[in-house]
């Protein structure tokens, strides 16, 4: 997936793990080494169970959101991941959790 990944179907009951890799303006992928990786506008409700993690692989994210008891069917719950260096900072467009 690419930083386009805009919907996350989570079932009931399971932890949804997802990847993403963040591309540099020319379509290759981006060195995340000294960039900081997190949450951005993440919905309270998914709050903790949001984890991030750089991958292994150039412009690799790890991504995790764990399952609460409290989401409901039908619930959709939205996040961006932002990349920040020093003073540059980017964000993903909206990314939705369904759960299913």
């Amino acid at each position: 997936m690419d930083t386009t990944m805009n919907m996350i179907e989570m079932l009931r009951g399971s932890d949804v793990p997802f990847t993403l890799y963040w591309p540099n303006d020319d379509g290759t992928l981006k060195d995340l080494t000294n960039w900081t990786i997190s949450g951005f506008e993440v919905d309270t409700r998914i709050g903790a169970s949001l984890v991030l993690t750089k991958g292994a692989g150039l412009g690799e994210i790890n991504g995790r959101i764990e399952w609460v008891d409290s989401y409901p069917s039908g619930t959709d719950m939205t996040f961006r991941i932002q990349i920040s260096l020093a003073a540059e900072q980017r964000s993903t467009p909206l990314i939705t959790v369904n759960v299913k």
